[in-house]
């Protein structure tokens, strides 16, 4: 076992009450990580079953252009109406295979709206996908970026099942 007064070198000495209490630090810190049933349940199709972290949730989702596109066809939200257009005349689009926080994605969404408000930018649906974001019940949200003539943004449930809530941009003028 190294000497517990040299620090890789000789030239650097730690004292004898540093190295213990940095052991006791990382003991302590080893004692102390979570399990998955620190965290509370999740409500709606997966209560009961324990969530081993709150952060996002990456499963594999296919999610076909069809299907998005009846997706968003099936609410009623205008945003979503002219990004199922966009989607029908063939804009690229891509499903993110990580989930977001409803939080994190009302913080952001809510600053991007403010940009968007100052440098004067087409928007759809802002402030309906913003009320929409903030009623969810779902704690994680995935997302779906399509790229129309607007820059549409979906929220979709993690299943990929329902839309939560839609908006689009006007792209910027090089002017």
């Amino acid at each position: 076992m190294p000497d517990p007064d040299t620090h890789l070198s000789s030239a650097k000495r730690v004292s004898p009450n540093a190295y213990q209490a940095f052991s006791r630090l990382a003991a302590r810190r080893a004692r102390h990580v979570p399990s998955v049933d620190t965290y509370p349940p999740v409500r709606g199709s997966a209560a009961g079953f324990p969530v081993g972290h709150p952060a996002s949730v990456r499963r594999h989702v296919d999610l076909r252009r069809d299907d998005l596109q009846s997706l968003l066809s099936a609410t009623p939200f205008e945003a979503a109406a002219a990004c199922a257009h966009a989607l029908g005349r063939g804009a690229a689009y891509r499903v993110h295979q990580d989930t977001v926080s409803r939080e994190n994605a009302l913080r952001i969404y809510l600053m991007r709206g403010q940009e968007i408000r100052m440098s004067r930018l087409d928007a759809i649906g802002f402030e309906e996908a913003l009320k929409e974001l903030s009623a969810s019940p779902y704690p994680h949200l995935r997302v779906a970026a399509i790229s129309g003539p607007y820059d549409f943004v979906a929220f979709l449930d993690p299943d990929c099942r329902e839309v939560i809530a839609c908006l689009g941009v006007g792209r910027r003028r090089p002017w």
